[in-house]
């Protein structure tokens, strides 16, 4: 179904849309130059938003756009302007979000044959010359590949006519499966998830991070035994782990958060409570993803640590008392930053965040947290000396910092009672005026 065979009025409407072409197809050296790329986006909002309004009021009209044809072009018209991308203005935004809101939800009826024509006219030919290798364009399905061949990744990322014919092409994809329902999926598979791998898999996190948008709203409706079967699972896990290891990326402080997000939400669709499977995933995201990739590569980086101790309290909630096998790498970075040193870079959030991941791992593992008693209490003290000598008075925060620190030291001691009998004492003789707000006083004792 193409513009010419809708209503006259609905199409001339929706051609002026397709007015994108301009500004995305400009040169490399009109980009570079900046100037001119300004200005041809500058008339491309204005002429979207012009165009949007006339979209607006076509919708309230006695004459709306009712079939599902005509509603497709609508979407994929509008849709693309309802994200947080640089070109989209807020205005655009708004009149995007108001007209959508008119035709959501879909109804019923026509609701799979709508999404359906969005996708397989709109979206389907963008990523056509970009064929993701693992996935079987004709059924949705992971591609088996043949151990010791090849996979052509770079032919993967030439020519990728999506960003730039196809700008915005992202929000449409993640508002149409917004509409979805569970039973949907299966038969618009083919359709869905070649794109959306396609966007989990670009070597640019920015659109990394879109994909894993569209991926967090399928993974709230979709039935998890259609991941399996489809062999999908494997690789939406592969790709969040890898976007998780993308620790040196400016924006590493959006995508290590949402893609662990998303990566437990997937281990929770496709495995069983208290599984081996599922200790098995989520260890592999601690160990691999944070562990063994963050950490290892972060160096002085303040936003990556920050968003891997973030990352990292959820995956200690969710692997309770499994964590003690990793204290030999938790304890000591976890308390190597939560200590401020001298000429290195720190944040209060750091270490806040510091030291509530701590108290989380004391608490789950207890019955082993005796062993890192020294190394937790010295990093708590320098902390603390910090927070009261070091720090300057005027530094916000400092007070959260002290509040946490005396959190922390209470949840070490009640796991290790011997702090109170031992430790303790000798620490209040040594400097009673300094650590008398902090260590606390067992009564019971």
């Amino acid at each position: 179904m193409s513009l010419e065979d809708l209503d006259p009025q609905v199409a001339e409407t929706l051609k002026s849309l397709h007015i994108d072409d301009e500004p995305a197809n400009l040169s490399e050296v009109d980009i570079q130059q900046g100037i001119r790329m300004k200005d041809a986006l500058g008339r491309w909002q204005s002429e979207s938003f012009a165009t949007l309004e006339v979209i607006r009021r076509r919708l309230l009209s006695d004459d709306p756009p009712t079939s599902p044809p005509e509603i497709a072009e609508v979407i994929a018209a509008v849709a693309r302007f309802d994200g947080e991308d640089e070109f989209i203005l807020p205005d655009l935004k708004a009149i995007s979000q108001d007209i959508l809101s008119r035709i959501s939800p879909l109804p019923e009826m026509t609701r799979r044959e709508t999404v359906s024509l969005v996708l397989s006219t709109h979206i389907k030919p963008l990523f056509l010359p970009t064929q993701h290798p693992m996935i079987n364009q004709e059924t949705g399905r992971k591609l088996h590949v043949q151990e010791g061949s090849r996979v052509a990744y770079p032919e993967f990322n030439d020519d990728q006519v999506w960003k730039t014919a196809g700008r915005g092409c992202w929000n449409t994809l993640r508002w149409t499966v917004s509409q979805l329902q569970r039973d949907d999926f299966e038969k618009l598979w083919p359709l869905l998830i070649p794109p959306l791998m396609t966007l989990l898999d670009d070597y640019q996190t920015i659109f990394r991070i879109k994909g894993i948008q569209v991926l967090h709203g399928l993974l709230e409706q979709v039935d998890g035994n259609l991941l399996k079967r489809t062999g999908i699972a494997s690789l939406f896990s592969n790709s969040l782990l890898n976007s998780i290891n993308r620790s040196t990326d400016p924006e590493i402080a959006l995508i290590l958060p949402l893609a662990s997000r998303t990566l437990q939400m997937l281990i929770a669709l496709t495995t069983e409570v208290g599984s081996r499977e599922r200790f098995d995933q989520l260890c592999e995201c601690l160990s691999t993803g944070i562990i063994g990739g963050v950490w290892i590569f972060a160096g002085e980086n303040l936003e990556a640590m920050e968003a891997s101790i973030e990352t990292l309290l959820p995956l200690v909630e969710a692997l309770d008392i499994g964590c003690c096998r990793y204290l030999k790498a938790l304890v000591p970075q976890l308390a190597e930053v939560l200590a401020p040193k001298p000429f290195r870079p720190h944040s209060i959030r750091l270490i806040n965040l510091s030291a509530g991941c701590l108290v989380r791992v004391i608490t789950v593992c207890k019955p082993r947290i005796h062993a890192w008693k020294d190394v937790i209490l010295d990093a708590l003290l320098r902390s603390w000396v910090w927070a009261k000598e070091d720090a300057k008075t005027e530094e916000p925060g400092v007070a959260e910092v002290q509040a946490n620190l005396c959190r922390l030291c209470k949840a070490l001691a009640d796991a290790c009672p011997s702090l109170y009998t031992e430790d303790f004492p000798a620490l209040l003789e040594w400097n009673r005026e300094l650590l008398s707000d902090l260590l606390p006083v067992n009564h019971a004792l």
